[in-house]
């Protein structure tokens, strides 16, 4: 975590991150504090000199930024996993091995290794997405600790208890509350919602309500104050979402990977306004300014208005 000198580039402060995963999301400012959304946890710091003031542990790998409500963080937990319920269950290391050891080693080598076996799907994206399965072999090396080429018995069992801790662990969309001065400030979660949770988009509150996109098109409306599930229905425009949820003139704007924008009503119901086919994959969250819509596709920006 760095500050800057806006005038002479200057460092001001930096605070080192004791973690060893990296973090997607862009810090934001709450209570005038810094807020992070990183692997593992919700840390607040002091825009001052970087120090940590409170922070929440959560099952995250840290890639939705933060928005703010009224007076309540509202954050979207999620693993690269995805819902824990659709972790895969895994063979064990016997039947691993009489399904896959070729050479009769009673090891699995990574030319033996299924190149179909994923600890997790995402079943909402087509197969020829890129990520839409954590398929192991992709990271073959760093399963194999010994680095021996093959994974052994205590190997393969390190997976497989990761993946179980994994089903335990209950990842969601979080409302926090702020509590007390930054000498003794603290935080609380205050509701959490644990389905259909954004991976990477950042959730959008708007008139006191709460809206989040999932991969394949699965929009959630959320009550802000209490949590309460006020709809989760399909888009009608399927593929990835990278795109965060936009809102203009009470109208909510959402882009899909797979060319289409979609246009809803803000509202407890949804209310489809139009669906817009631009040819072009969207993975840039939109922008209004002055009455018009910026788009930027794989291609090309748009500005659409009167």
């Amino acid at each position: 975590l760095l500050a800057v000198n806006c005038q002479t580039g200057k460092a001001v402060w930096k605070q080192a991150h004791e973690g060893h995963m990296p973090g997607y999301s862009t810090p934001i400012v709450w209570e005038k504090q810094l807020i992070l959304h990183r692997y593992g946890e919700i840390t607040a710091h002091d825009a001052v000199d970087g120090t940590r003031i409170w922070s929440v542990s959560a099952t995250t790998s840290g890639a939705s930024t933060p928005v703010i409500g009224k007076d309540v963080l509202f954050v979207c937990n999620r693993t690269n996993f995805g819902e824990p319920d659709l972790l895969a269950k895994l063979p064990d290391f016997e039947t691993l091995v009489k399904q896959n050891d070729k050479d009769g080693d009673g090891l699995v080598s990574e030319s033996e290794f299924p190149d179909n076996l994923a600890i997790a799907r995402r079943p909402e994206l087509e197969d020829n997405v890129e990520g839409a399965h954590f398929l192991i072999k992709r990271f073959f090396q760093g399963v194999d600790r010994n680095q021996d080429g093959s994974l052994d018995q205590t190997e393969w069992k390190g997976i497989v208890d990761s993946t179980s801790r994994f089903q335990e662990h209950k990842h969601g969309l979080v409302a926090i509350k702020h509590v007390g001065e930054n000498d003794t400030a603290t935080a609380q979660i205050v509701w959490q919602e644990n389905k259909s949770v954004a991976e990477v988009p950042s959730p959008l509150y708007y008139d006191g309500r709460v809206y989040m996109i999932k991969n394949g098109g699965i929009v959630s409306c959320l009550d802000a104050e209490s949590g309460k599930l006020l709809f989760r229905e399909r888009l009608g425009a399927a593929g990835p979402y990278f795109s965060s949820p936009i809102c203009a003139d009470g109208k909510i704007y959402i882009a899909s990977g797979k060319e289409v924008i979609t246009v809803f009503a803000a509202g407890d119901t949804l209310q489809v306004l139009a669906r817009n086919k631009l040819g072009e994959q969207v993975f840039a969250t939109p922008a209004v300014v002055e009455h018009k819509l910026y788009v930027r596709t794989v291609k090309h920006m748009y500005a659409f208005g009167e």
